[in-house]
C-alpha cells in the first residue's frame, strides 16, 4: 500500500534557520512511499522522498537521502542455541533527485565498520552487499545497521532484536512437528501446549503481556500454536510408576498428534500444570492472581531468575534432542525426580548440548542417582526402549471395528492396545471413523499375536491389517470374527525377513499345552499367569464411573472391581500348575 504523511515547520524572519524534526511512523508490514514537505512563505515546498519497507518487530530510522538497507538475515525475533549470527544484507543509493553523485560511505554493525563489496547487480551499479558475524549473549541481543553516504553524510539504520537460548527452543523442520505423550507421573492435571516465538520479543519473558500472548497462540489451534494434551481429556501412552507412590495416568491414550507449524520457525512449550490454557487466558485478561499450580512454566531457559525461568525445569533424557520431561511445579519447588511429565518429539531441530539432560542434573547433584528411574524401574526402561526406537522400512496397521477390543502383542510379549503401549514404536488411537488403530512402525520378522477382548456389545468384529511402506499401502487382509462379552480371541501373523506377511491364523478362543480353554488368559499367550492376575487387580476396588473401571474385567456384574472379581484368574492360575 502506499501512504504519505506531512509535517510543517514554520521559519520566521530572513535569518532563522528551520529546525530539524523527526517524524514516527507505524504501519502494518508492507512497502510505503513517504513524502515529506514545508510550507516556505505560503509555498509548499517538496524536501524529501523515501521508500521504506516496513517489517514487524523492527525499526528503522532514515533521512531523505540516505542509503536504503535491505536486511536479509536475520529476521526480527529469530531464536538460535548458536553463539553467533550472521548478518547479512544489500545497501544502496536512493534514485532520487540530488543522489546522482552520492555512494555509500559505510555500513556498520553494532558500531564496527563492515567490508563492503559490489552486488554485481546491472540494474543497480550502486548496491553493495556485506556480511558479518555477531557475538550473542543469552538472551535478548539488538542488532543495529547503519549507514551513511558520501554526499551529505545522510544516515538510514535498521535495529532489530535476535534472541539466544541456551535451552527449550524447538526449531520447525518441512515435515510437520509429531508429539507423543509418553508419560503421566504428576498429582496435577494441566495441559501441555507449544506456541510460535516469532515476534513475541515484543514482550518481557514472563510477563502478564507475555504469558496472554503465549496462551493466545496455544489456543489458537494455527501455525501460532496448539494445546497438544489436556490430562483431564486424555492419559499418557505408558501406564504405571516410575517412582510415584500410585498410578496417575488415566484417560484413553490419543496417540502421537502432528502439528502444521511454519517451517522455519521456532516455538516453545508451554505447561499449566493445573488448570487450563483457556480459564488462564480469561483469568489473565481479568487480572485475577494465579496460585503457583496455575502459573505456566516454560521450556525457555533463561538466565534472569527474576523471570521464573530456570535451567532444569524442563531437561532431555537422552541427548539425542527427541524426548524430554518436565518437572510439574517451579523448578525451586519441584521434588527433581524428573517423572512429572515425559514427551517425544519430532519434526523439530533442537539445542542438542546445550540442554540439560537427566546425566547433567545427576552429575551436578540437581537429581539423585537413585531417582534414576531409567535404571531402576522396569517401566522406565520401556520407556527408554521407545525414545530410542529405530523405526522400519515398512510398516503394519491393524484396525478393529465392532464388538471387541484389540490388542497386538510382540515377540517379547510386549503389549499396544487401549491401556497403553509397551512396543517400541506402535501406538494404539481411534481411527477417522472410531475404529480402533494400532500402528507399529518398528517391525521386526517374527510372530505376531492378535487379541480381541469381548465388548459389552459383542457381534462381529472386522480386523483389517495393512504393511505400509513410506504411506503407500502394499498389502491389506482382512478377518471377521463373531465375538461375546468377555470373551477372548486371539489369532498370530507372522512376518518374513521382508517385513510382508507370510501367514496369517485364524481367530480361535486361547487353551492351555493341553487343549484346555482358558477364559481369563487375557493376553492370549496360553497361558492364566501374573500378567493376567495384574490386569484386574491394578483396577481394585474401582466402581462403574471411576477412570479405572472397566466392565470387562467386572465378572459378577455388580459395578465394582474386588475380590470376586480378582479370585477367578488367580484360581485359573493355580490350576496351571
Amino acid at each position: 500500500s502506499n501512504l504519505s504523511t506531512k509535517t510543517e515547520i514554520a521559519a520566521y524572519g530572513s535569518s532563522t534557520k528551520a529546525s530539524e524534526h523527526e517524524v514516527i511512523f507505524v504501519g502494518t508490514p508492507g512497502s510505503y512511499n513517504l513524502t515529506a514537505t514545508a510550507v516556505v512563505g505560503g509555498v509548499t515546498v517538496t524536501f524529501g522522498k523515501v521508500n521504506v519497507e516496513v517489517e514487524g518487530g523492527v525499526c528503522k530510522t532514515f533521512e531523505p537521502g540516505a542509503p536504503k538497507l535491505n536486511i536479509k538475515t536475520p529476521k526480527s525475533g529469530y531464536s538460535t542455541c548458536g553463539e553467533s549470527v550472521v548478518v547479512a544484507g544489500a545497501v544502496t543509493i536512493p534514485d532520487i533527485e540530488g543522489n546522482e553523485n552520492s555512494k555509500v560511505a559505510g555500513v556498520t554493525v553494532n558500531g564496527e565498520s563492515v567490508t563492503l563489496t559490489s552486488a554485481n547487480n546491472p540494474d543497480d551499479p550502486k548496491e553493495m552487499s556485506f556480511t558479518t558475524t555477531v557475538q550473542l549473549a543469552k538472551g535478548a541481543n539488538a542488532i543495529k545497521i547503519s549507514a551513511s553516504n558520501t554526499l551529505n553524510d545522510k544516515v538510514a539504520s535498521d535495529t532489530r532484536t535476535v534472541y539466544r537460548y541456551a535451552a527449550g527452543v524447538f526449531g520447525v523442520g518441512e515435515d510437520p512437528v509429531k508429539i507423543n505423550w509418553l508419560y503421566d507421573g504428576g498429582y496435577y492435571q494441566g495441559e501441555l501446549g507449544i506456541f510460535s516465538l516469532s515476534e513475541m520479543d515484543r514482550f518481557v519473558p514472563n510477563s502478564k503481556e507475555f504469558v496472554m500472548e503465549a496462551a493466545k497462540r496455544v489456543l489458537s489451534n494455527t501455525g501460532d500454536g496448539y494445546v497438544v494434551f489436556s490430562d483431564p481429556a486424555e492419559g499418557a501412552q505408558f501406564r504405571g510408576s516410575l517412582g510415584e507412590a500410585m498410578e496417575w495416568n488415566y484417560g484413553e491414550y490419543k496417540g502421537v498428534k502432528s502439528f502444521a507449524m511454519r517451517p522455519g520457525d521456532t516455538f516453545a512449550t508451554m505447561l499449566v500444570p493445573n488448570y487450563t490454557f483457556e480459564k488462564l487466558y480469561n483469568d489473565f485478561s481479568e487480572g485475577l492472581p494465579l496460585t503457583v499450580e496455575r502459573y505456566p512454566l516454560f521450556s525457555l531457559a533463561s538466565y534472569n531468575e527474576d523471570h521464573g525461568m530456570y535451567l532444569g525445569q524442563i531437561a532431555d533424557i537422552n541427548g539425542k534432542g527427541n524426548a524430554f520431561i518436565y518437572e510439574d511445579k517451579n523448578f525451586k519447588a519441584s521434588d527433581r525426580d524428573y517423572n512429572d511429565l515425559i514427551f517425544q518429539i519430532a519434526g523439530v531441530y533442537v539445542c542438542q548440548d546445550k540442554a540439560p539432560t537427566l546425566d547433567s542434573l545427576i552429575a551436578a547433584g540437581i537429581m539423585s542417582s537413585e531417582d534414576d528411574w531409567r535404571v531402576h524401574t522396569d517401566l522406565g526402561k520401556q520407556v527408554m526402549d521407545q525414545v530410542n526406537v529405530e523405526y522400519s522400512s515398512k510398516q503394519m496397521s491393524v484396525s478393529a471395528e465392532g464388538g471387541a477390543d484389540l490388542y497386538v502383542y510382540d515377540q517379547d510379549g510386549k503389549e499396544c492396545g487401549k491401556e497403553g503401549s509397551y512396543i517400541p514404536g506402535a501406538e494404539s488411537k481411534n481411527d477417522e471413523n472410531g475404529n480402533q488403530l494400532v500402528r507399529l512402525s518398528a517391525l521386526k520378522p517374527g510372530n505376531y499375536r492378535l487379541v480381541l477382548r469381548g465388548k459389552e456389545s459383542g457381534g462381529n468384529c472386522t480386523l483389517t491389517v495393512k504393511i505400509h511402506q513410506d504411506e503407500n499401502e502394499i498389502s491389506s487382509d482382512v478377518r471377521n470374527a463373531g465375538i461375546r462379552f468377555r470373551q477372548i480371541l486371539k489369532a498370530d501373523i507372522v512376518l518374513g525377513s521382508d517385513l510382508t506377511i507370510s501367514s496369517f491364523g485364524e481367530f480361535e478362543s486361547p487353551t492351555d499345552d493341553r487343549g484346555k480353554p482358558l477364559v481369563y488368559d487375557f493376553d492370549g499367550d496360553g497361558k492364566t499367569d501374573e500378567s493376567d492376575i495384574a490386569k484386574v487387580s491394578s483396577r481394585w476396588n474401582a466402581e462403574a464411573g471411576d477412570e479405572d473401571y472397566d466392565a470387562f474385567y467386572d465378572s459378577d456384574d455388580d459395578g465394582y472391581i474386588g475380590i470376586l472379581d480378582i479370585m477367578p484368574v488367580v484360581n485359573e492360575n493355580r490350576q496351571n500348575y
